[in-house]
């Protein structure tokens, strides 16, 4: 066991110092690479001055940032290569070699600087001698930017905006480019540690183009707009957003004006401008009347008809083709189909808006105990859509511009007034249907009622049908499309009002043939007629038929009635007991009832006999617990009553009362 214990831990040992070398050796790679890398960064080319400044930067920390730690690293290289030889692990040659190659570094990399610093200065005195270049180049152009800025100072009309616009946005251009060029050229100044020049001139030069430019820039554009808004299709214009450009040009150039004060021409090109917007607001009103969503062919006929003009729309039609056309002569006109067609276009809108709610209304659907069916639930919700809606379709219908899409209006409000229809007659079926189902689950019943028993299973299987289909598809829009569905739930309710009053009848019938079912309720009732098959479901009623009774005792078999009980726990045996299930009184819960009753008034005829006679001969405190309360209570009143009429007729009523 010792020598398997120390092979173990010999072949362990052994494992440690492999793993000990390959890290000696992943440590020595990853140390020469950093050397590689730093040898091949310092001998770079810097590729612009922000480069060259960069690698200066480096040159001067490698001794601290590079070597020094790469060297501490090596040395710990080392101290783990002499730890794996001690315990006489051979690491191998190659890996002795990496290791004692890092040596050699430092005096590369010292030698590398010296040779990057000479190439250095030869770039650094081409690149001071490429900047002199471009600064002279910018120097040319900044005159010809100020040239230019002298000619846009000198345009007078407003007339030539289209044709000076690439001159201007160009020039633009170019004082942003300028900018742009004039940083480069003080960084790489300082970089260089050389004077750095004054580029002031050009801020100067911006700042004095800047309100030319935004004179122009305006005038530019709003030409443009005016182009499109007189050659291009109306159809595809926004009369808010034409006004809004009109309204803003009319204004801005009133300020251009003002700022301009004292320069004449820029003046007299806002002032141009401004009475070229004055000009085109004219044409406002035909804008503002056909550049509408609520605009068709339509419309526009009816207008050509009433103008008695005809114009060719075939490639579209144009503001300046209305304007040939005479239409600013018309524009009460223009006003009166526009008002028309955007009414009509506000009912569209309401229209197509009660739709797209209707999409996402559902009835919601609630399992029915362990029926296998569904109840409808949500309405309230439908309904309160329904009512707001039903009231939004007639006013709709109402209008005097709903002409266009008058039948689609009435086959919407047909199509609300169905649903209304349809969810009055679903919600009657559902109450009365809650109403008969356990009633018609009991066989005893569907026995007793054939007839309506098999009507309720046709509305049943309705029902059953139609929830299923709802739970699959709850949308309202796609439940009324379910053919003849406010047919069949109209017809059901007709068939459930049938089996209701039949039911009534039937009720009616049993409490003639017993009074004191009077007393019940007709659910009550109902329980009763649902369990003939168990006579004893009658024991939680007969409180209400009989008052003095809480309930009968049966034998054992539940068949005999044998005695009578009252809330107090009082048992008074029948003399007659009653065969609930002896010939026709099986199953007939009113025929042996009649049989109770009557032998409880035989049992208490008796019981009461025998009492009054008793009273006579026994002593009073063992008679009063020989006999049923209420039995008790009549016999002492009826020999009090005697009693005291004996007193007064003979006129003793004072010693009768002093006795008493």
């Amino acid at each position: 066991m010792i020598e398997t214990l120390a092979e173990k831990a010999e072949a362990l040992a052994q494992e440690c110092l492999r793993q000990c070398n390959a890290n000696i050796e992943e440590r020595a790679d990853a140390i020469l690479e950093e050397w590689d890398s730093t040898h091949k960064r310092i001998l770079a080319s810097p590729d612009s001055e922000k480069d060259m400044a960069e690698l200066r930067e480096f040159m001067e920390v490698v001794q601290k940032k590079v070597v020094k730690p790469l060297m501490e690293r090596t040395r710990v290289v080392h101290q783990q290569m002499n730890m794996v030889e001690d315990f006489g692990h051979d690491v191998g040659g190659e890996v002795v070699e990496k290791a004692f190659r890092s040596f050699e570094w430092p005096l590369q990399i010292n030698m590398d600087v010296m040779e990057a610093d000479r190439q250095l200065n030869k770039d650094k005195i081409a690149f001071m001698e490429q900047l002199q270049r471009e600064v002279e180049e910018y120097q040319k152009d900044f005159q010809n930017y100020s040239a230019e800025l002298e000619w846009v100072k000198s345009l007078d009309s407003y007339a030539v905006a289209g044709q000076v616009a690439q001159k201007i946005f160009s020039l633009q251009d170019n004082l942003v480019r300028a900018t742009e060029r004039v940083k480069s050229f003080s960084d790489r100044e300082k970089l260089f540690q050389i004077d750095q020049r004054d580029y002031s001139d050009l801020e100067v030069l911006q700042d004095e183009f800047k309100p030319y430019f935004d004179l122009w820039s305006m005038a530019i554009d709003y030409n443009g707009c005016e182009e499109e808004w007189l050659s291009g299709k109306l159809a595809n214009l926004t009369a808010n957003e034409v006004e809004q450009t009109v309204d803003d040009n009319f204004k801005d150039s009133y300020k251009a004006f003002k700022s301009f004060e004292g320069s004449p021409n820029p003046q007299k090109v806002a002032q141009e401008l401004r009475t070229a917007v004055q000009a085109f607001k004219k044409n406002m009103p035909i804008i503002q009347g056909l550049c509408q969503p609520a605009i068709k062919t339509s419309h526009l006929l009816q207008l050509f008809e009433d103008m008695d003009v005809d114009i060719d729309m075939e490639d579209g039609l144009t503001l300046t083709m209305c304007l040939e056309a005479g239409m600013l002569n018309h524009i009460d006109k223009v006003e009166a189909i526009s008002t028309s067609a955007q009414k009509q276009h506000g009912l569209k809108v309401a229209l197509q808006t009660m739709k797209n709610e209707w999409k996402s209304m559902a009835f919601g659907t609630l399992p029915y105990k362990n029926t296998g069916t569904f109840l409808l639930k949500g309405a309230d919700d439908v309904q309160a859509l329904l009512d707001d809606h039903i009231i939004k379709t007639q006013a709709v219908r109402g209008s005097p511009f709903v002409k266009p899409i008058e039948k689609e209006v009435k086959d919407w409000e047909a199509k609300l007034i169905y649903i209304q229809d349809l969810l009055e007659q679903w919600l009657m079926v559902q109450r009365t249907w809650l109403y008969l189902e356990p009633i018609f689950s009991s066989e005893d019943i569907v026995r007793q009622m054939p007839g309506e028993a098999k009507k309720f299973q046709n509305v049943d299987k309705l029902w059953r049908d139609t929830m299923a289909a709802v739970d699959e598809n709850p949308t309202v829009l796609d439940v009324t499309e379910i053919e003849n569905l406010l047919v069949n739930f109209t017809d059901a309710n007709k068939k459930l009002d049938q089996i209701q009053k039949c039911l009534n009848d039937y009720l009616e019938t049993k409490r003639l043939a017993f009074p004191r079912f009077f007393f019940l309720s007709n659910d009550e009732l109902l329980m009763i007629l649902s369990q003939t098959k168990d006579p004893t479901a009658v024991q939680p009623h007969m409180g209400k038929c009989f008052e003095g009774i809480n309930k009968v005792r049966f034998d054992g078999n539940s068949e005999i009635i044998e005695a009578m009980l009252s809330v107090e726990g009082e048992v008074v045996e029948l003399i007659s007991q009653v065969n609930v299930n002896e010939g026709e009184k099986k199953g007939n819960v009113e025929r042996w009832l009649l049989e109770v009753q009557e032998s409880m008034i035989k049992t208490l005829t008796k019981i009461m006999g025998d009492s009054v006679r008793s009273y006579a001969e026994t002593q009073r405190g063992k008679w009063v617990l020989s006999w049923p309360g209420q039995v008790v209570i009549a016999v002492d009143n009826i020999y009090w009553t005697q009693e005291v009429a004996e007193a007064i007729e003979k006129g003793n009523l004072d010693s009768y009362y002093q006795a008493s």
